[in-house]
């Protein structure tokens, strides 16, 4: 994990030397390294947490693999857009498993259009069709009431404050995990001064 994590580092260090306007003004740089950073960092965690959940048709990783990068963006996304998707992570959940097959008719027909336009395009076609499910699920989950919810009160003082939370949650939480599981461990082994004969 930490050689992973370094090496984005390393990437967001050189586009970040290359231009540093966008460590601050470009949000789709930000919302990327947050994202890959919350997928690293807390994906193989919350896919542990998600057990609840189907592994069919990958719906258990999309869930985990959406909620430990919204994790991560969310202060960039309620600030930089002031909203917030209660169902994004349902939408997500419904939509990714889908996008590989819509990936694989999409390449497919690249490939044949070589040969024959018209076979390419007909190769598309189930590209195309998955597509419009996955628009249409994203438009209906959309209207939903309650679907998403203005939070124009969230300012910068409150992003600083959400990672600094994150960070002590991310250094303390083994250390409190470690000095819980040992204290429990104390107290199975210990014998009752009464059980001893």
């Amino acid at each position: 994990q930490s050689q992973v994590i370094n090496a984005l580092l390393i990437s967001a260090f050189v586009m970040v030397t290359w231009n540093p306007m966008t460590l601050l003004y470009d949000v789709g740089f930000q919302l990327s390294f947050l994202a890959t950073l919350g997928l690293i960092i807390a994906g193989n965690r919350i896919l542990s947490l998600a057990k609840f959940l189907p592994e069919k048709m990958g719906i258990r990783e999309a869930f985990a693999m959406t909620f430990s990068a919204q994790i991560f963006a969310l202060p960039i996304i309620l600030v930089n857009f002031g909203r917030f998707s209660l169902i994004s992570p349902v939408a997500n959940v419904l939509i990714v498993p889908l996008i590989p097959f819509a990936m694989f008719f999409g390449f497919l027909s690249v490939v044949t259009s070589v040969i024959s336009f018209d076979l390419g395009f007909v190769v598309a076609m189930p590209a195309w069709l998955i597509l419009e499910i996955a628009s249409t699920i994203t438009l209906v989950l959309a209207k939903l009431p309650m679907a998403a919810f203005e939070v124009p009160w969230f300012n910068y003082f409150h992003v600083v404050g959400y990672y600094v939370l994150c960070l002590l949650t991310y250094f303390v939480y083994p250390y409190l995990r470690t000095v819980f599981l040992g204290a429990r461990r104390l107290n199975v082994n210990r014998v009752p001064v009464s059980d001893v004969k």
